[in-house]
Order: C-alpha cells, then sequence, then structure tokens
C-alpha cells in the first residue's frame, strides 16, 4: 500500500464512496458529497489531502490539518471504498498518515467522531488512539475526541 497526495482526478473516486448518506455524514458530517467540498479541501493551505492504494488502486482516502496556532493535528475526512472495508484498511491508512504528520513537530494528533460511528472509532482504538472525553467540552461536544501522542511531536 502506498499514500500519495491526493488530486483533482481523485473526485470522481471520492463520488463513487459517498453515495451513501451515512458515509457522508460520517466522514464530513454533511448528508451529501460536493466537488466543491473536495476542491476547498486541496486549495486549504492547512489542510493535507492523501489517497491510499493499493496496486495502483485508491482504497482511502485521508487528511492531515495542520493547526499552527494550537500547535496540533487533526485527521479529518477519513473514508475507505466501500469494498475494503473492514480488512485493516482505515488502521493502515491511520498509520500512513502518522508518518506523515511526524514532520510537524506538535505533541499532539486528534481525530473526531460522529458517536453513533463505532466502526470508526474501534479503527482508531487499534491504531493506538484514546478516546478523551474532556475534549468534548473543550473543542466540541457533537463529536467524540480521540488523540495520541505525535511521535514527531517529541523532541
Amino acid at each position: 500500500m502506498k499514500l500519495r497526495e491526493a488530486c483533482i482526478d481523485d473526485v470522481w473516486t471520492l463520488n463513487e464512496w459517498f453515495i451513501a448518506q451515512e458515509d457522508c455524514l460520517n466522514t464530513i458530517n454533511k448528508s451529501t458529497f460536493s466537488e466543491e467540498d473536495f476542491l476547498h479541501w486541496l486549495k486549504a493551505t492547512d489542510q493535507h489531502c492523501f489517497i491510499l492504494e493499493e496496486s495502483r488502486q485508491p482504497i482511502a482516502y485521508g487528511e492531515v490539518w495542520v493547526d499552527d496556532e494550537g500547535r496540533d493535528l487533526e485527521f479529518a475526512h477519513l473514508v475507505v471504498a466501500p469494498n475494503s472495508r473492514n480488512q485493516g484498511v482505515g488502521r493502515k491508512l491511520v498509520l500512513l498518515l502518522e508518518g506523515k504528520a511526524q514532520q510537524y513537530h506538535y505533541p499532539w494528533i486528534y481525530i473526531r467522531v460522529r458517536p453513533e460511528n463505532e466502526v470508526a472509532r474501534r479503527c482508531y482504538k487499534g491504531a493506538g488512539f484514546l478516546e478523551d472525553s474532556s475534549l468534548r467540552e473543550l473543542f466540541d461536544e457533537n463529536w467524540v475526541w480521540l488523540k495520541k501522542e505525535n511521535f514527531g511531536g517529541v523532541f
């Protein structure tokens, strides 16, 4: 499996993955996905977009958000292709994104998850993330927040 930077042509793949409303809600907190959403993500200077490929075929997507002011990182918009789910791909995506995160000397990586998305919560816990209920009060109570130490952030 290989992680590469996402490009505009990946919008077609994401359109296929975001057909189900539940996938949209779990990933982007909206009932539908649009090309404009993806263009916004690609253009953002604090969001780094990646596609995970296996045998040159896209199987997952995720972003590393960099908060220079807060000195932390967040993995966002994580989604696995429907035909690649429940095979460890989500965990592999998170681990590879951690490799990208290590270039930033910030101590924590966060992931937010809809409370009812048990599959994602188990995946992220399997990758070493821990739920922290205090973050719901600090950031946003509508999400379950998980965090993990960014070993690239340790001097």
